[in-house]
């Protein structure tokens, strides 16, 4: 083990810059951390036990209960749910974080070479929360190895938290994609649909055109993974049709849109107001001819102007 450290302390150092210092810290610190066991810790005056943290479902969820695995590196005992905080902050990073508890703590593998504890946490305002949701042990949490009372603490290098997303897609914009300009007489419309998250189950049935015109919503395609959506419009009476076209998102109870967790556009999400192409059919027509003024019906010039 010691040549392999040192060679990589040697190929650190070959770069000849000021990292040379920390890579000579890091390695050594790397090797003490990975060779004191918990027997040596004990001797050493530690009173803590380490443990890391992992999930047990997929993240990002929108589950109201979540859970996760506790690991040991010693057999312990004496662990209950007033052990545990639950950490985290809301979705913009500056709130609180979720108001749920811990609300059960079960043995899975308690008896093992590396002991485990599937740890519950619900309740509280987890089922309307977004943003991180996190496990740590609480202040003054004690576990018993053997007869010894050890003081429990997080691996940092073993930390897993939940992304919990229970916040609605909303729509962004509606604007004009093709043509880019409002008057037209295409009959074939292309608008794009702008949502503030990637989003999924979007059909024909999904919009509906406004305005005058029988055409209807004839294509879909999925831009940027889903944040967007090109919507095309034909059919109908558009070939003849003048006046204004729009399109507008429906909220769907049976087959919503969503987001990747689960989340519904919610009408609360919609916007009223989106860009409209402005259909023109209609060719010019000759409106009325008449003498310039000042013009006679009689004349024998050989120029007359109208």
């Amino acid at each position: 083990m010691g040549e392999t450290i040192w060679n990589q302390i040697r190929l650190r150092c070959q770069a000849r810059n000021n990292l040379c210092l920390r890579a000579l810290v890091s390695v050594i610190a790397t090797v003490l951390i990975c060779t004191v066991t918990p027997e040596q810790a004990r001797a050493n005056g530690d009173p803590s036990i380490e443990a890391s943290v992992s999930l047990t479902t997929s993240s990002p969820t929108r589950a109201s209960e979540l859970t996760f695995r506790i690991q040991f590196r010693e057999v312990v005992t004496g662990l209950d749910v007033a052990d545990f905080d639950v950490t985290g902050f809301s979705d913009n990073g500056a709130g609180p974080g979720t108001t749920a508890q811990v609300t059960d703590v079960e043995p899975v593998l308690p008896a093992g070479p590396f002991p485990q504890f599937r740890i519950t946490v619900g309740s509280g305002d987890l089922a309307e929360f977004s943003g991180q949701v996190g496990l740590g042990f609480s202040t003054g949490a004690e576990v018993l190895v053997g007869d010894q009372t050890r003081s429990p603490t997080v691996n940092p290098r073993a930390n897993q938290a939940y992304i919990v997303d229970n916040t609605a897609p909303r729509v962004r914009s509606i604007v004009r994609q093709n043509p880019s300009t409002s008057q037209t007489n295409l009959t074939e419309l292309v608008f794009r649909v702008a949502f503030d998250e990637a989003v999924e189950d979007v059909t024909t049935a999904s919009f509906a055109v406004t305005g005058g015109s029988t055409a209807e919503v004839t294509g879909i395609d999925p831009v940027a993974g889903g944040l967007a959506y090109d919507v095309t419009v034909s059919g109908g009476n558009l070939d003849a049709y003048s006046g204004q076209v729009g399109l507008s998102v429906i909220i769907d109870t049976d087959s919503p849109i969503q987001d990747a967790v689960g989340n519904a556009l919610a009408s609360s999400a919609l916007i009223s107001d989106s860009e409209e192409f402005t259909i023109d059919t209609i060719g010019p027509r000759l409106g009325n001819v008449s003498r310039a003024p000042g013009s006679d019906a009689i004349t024998n010039e050989d120029v007359v102007v109208f």
